[in-house]
């Protein structure tokens, strides 16, 4: 019985936050979205082609579905909602069957992170796809975890930077089997969606993220709200599902990101092909270059987050003095964060010093965080 209490303690905690994201916060709920996408295909519309949709076509897939248990805006609120705390409780009981101690830290991590955030957005569906197939993947069980990769990409785009650390750790006679796993993967979610679409309504799709101007909280809006401060002529506006930066630097730092990011991607690659192949290896790589993508970004939305810390246990659950560095500043990231969304982002619209100087912060010790991870990757020696 007292081996299983900190999964009966985890569980207290996803019932308390659950309570508290469906029925107490009331930040705008993304769920009423999510419910209008639902009910223009009941109505015959179709996504891409009938109306815009942001979203990769998996993660229509799982909006979707609660619509068909549910006719009310809240019913579907509530449905969705529980379903985010089964995927968020399967993430605990897989970190658990690797590490107690894994557990514990997953769970102030979700603890810190609001609550809101957690229930009331569809990204710890995607991380509990990615946790899934990284673990199956260690175990040997390399189709299954390409395949549940391809999934995760499905629903959000950034899982699918990992598949190349996979194919690195595969023998060679096995990753065509697991390229063309992860392939048929990508089809059986896309094509349904995009077979009814023109060229130009897929397009669509891309330029509108192409498109995206730098939004408040990302890496580069930090610089541009600097330079804003020095004077530079700066304006905030909505559209994009956020607030964004309107200035000559976002501009340019919104372009230089890209790049920039597929030289760190180029880099990573590069150096994790040169390790040995192990657990550690496959788990902080896909760590780190989650974290780059979201670092390089135009956009850190705050829920990005979750896409991390079902991978930190994974690696840094041992107490030992190098992990409590990493405890500490991946800790106050999400601290920072939680007071950036929902606390004082009002302000943060407004460009009020204290959460201009808490964004800047978060951003900072973001960027430690991976100089710190890629550290105690690349700076071990090959086994």
């Amino acid at each position: 019985m007292r081996s299983n209490i900190p999964i009966l303690a985890f569980l207290i905690v996803i019932i308390l936050l659950l309570g508290k994201g469906v029925f107490i916060d009331d930040v705008e709920i993304d769920t009423g979205i999510y419910y209008s996408y639902s009910s223009m295909f009941e109505e015959g519309l179709y996504p891409y082609s009938d109306f815009s949709f942001e979203y990769p076509p998996g993660a229509f897939l799982i909006l979707l579905t609660p619509a068909l248990l549910s006719n009310s805006a809240e019913g579907y609120k509530i449905i969705f909602s529980i379903f985010i705390a089964l995927a968020l409780f399967s993430c605990g009981i897989i970190i658990y069957m690797r590490s107690k101690s894994g557990l514990i830290i997953f769970t102030a991590a979700v603890i810190l992170i609001p609550s809101i955030l957690i229930f009331q957005r569809f990204d710890t569906l995607a991380a509990a796809l990615t946790l899934s197939s990284l673990v199956l993947f260690s175990k040997k069980k390399h189709l299954m975890g390409s395949f549940l990769l391809a999934l995760a990409a499905s629903i959000k785009l950034y899982p699918a930077i990992i598949f190349p650390i996979y194919a690195m750790h595969l023998p060679k006679e096995e990753r065509l089997d697991n390229i063309l796993a992860f392939i048929i993967g990508l089809l059986i979610m896309f094509i349904p969606f995009f077979a009814f679409s023109s060229p130009a309504q897929i397009s669509s799709f891309l330029n509108y993220h192409i498109d995206r101007p730098v939004q408040i909280e990302s890496t580069w809006a930090s610089l541009s709200i600097i330079f804003g401060k020095l004077g530079e002529d700066l304006l905030i506006t909505g559209g994009f599902g956020s607030m964004n930066i309107i200035s000559e630097s976002a501009q340019f730092f919104g372009k230089a990101g890209v790049f920039l990011f597929l030289a760190f991607l180029s880099a990573a690659y590069y150096y994790l092909s040169k390790k040995e192949k192990n657990e550690k290896i496959l788990f902080t790589g896909a760590f780190i270059l989650i974290a780059g993508a979201i670092a390089f970004s135009k956009v850190f939305s705050p829920q990005y987050i979750i896409w991390l810390i079902v991978i930190f246990p994974l690696i840094y659950s041992d107490f030992k003095k190098d992990n409590y560095i990493l405890w500490t500043v991946f800790a106050e990231i999400l601290i920072l964060t939680h007071l950036i969304y929902p606390v004082f982002y009002r302000e943060l619209i407004m460009l009020n010093d204290i959460p201009v100087l808490i964004l800047i912060a978060r951003n900072v010790l973001f960027l430690i965080l991976i100089f710190l991870a890629s550290k105690d990757l690349f700076g071990h020696k090959r086994e």
